[in-house]
């Protein structure tokens, strides 16, 4: 009994369980979570180190968000300002390739500039943006 009441008091310091989480399983997922943290502290203080428990945590918080964020890199966000190339390269409208879905549509960049919601199947290979192919292609890669 004493061992719990000590995990449980030490898990209460630190805890990371909300009390505003609804979903049940978020709850035990959280909980899971410290107790696993409480646990690789204890390891790592048997083992002679010498960081307190929020020092080695803020380290193992740093530590996973360094290693799974260069995971995300290559779903970097497009800058909003196109590139100044489009002006001076030369430029196709092509169909959009098939991924999973049959027909994939793109927004058009263009009439999203003006507030308009429009799909299209047509993109500019080069600048990876949705245009529509007669008006819009030809607006977007003449005009500023």
């Amino acid at each position: 009994m004493g061992g719990v009441d000590l995990t449980d008091n030490y898990l209460h310091f630190y805890g990371t369980t909300r009390s505003r989480v609804k979903k049940f399983y978020m709850k035990i997922f959280w909980h899971f979570l410290s107790v696993t943290t409480l646990n690789s502290y204890h390891i790592y203080k048997k083992s002679g180190g010498k960081l307190k428990r929020l020092n080695l945590l803020i380290e193992l918080g740093e530590k996973l968000v360094e290693k799974y964020n260069q995971s995300n890199s290559r779903q970097k966000r497009r800058s909003k300002t196109p590139l100044p190339t489009r002006y001076s390269e030369r430029h196709f409208p092509s169909v959009i390739p098939p991924t999973t879905k049959q027909k994939p549509t793109k927004r058009c960049q263009v009439c999203h500039e003006k507030e308009i919601r429009k799909e299209s199947r047509y993109w500019c290979k080069e600048c990876h943006t949705g245009l529509c192919p007669a008006p819009c292609f030809g607006i977007y890669h003449t005009k500023e």
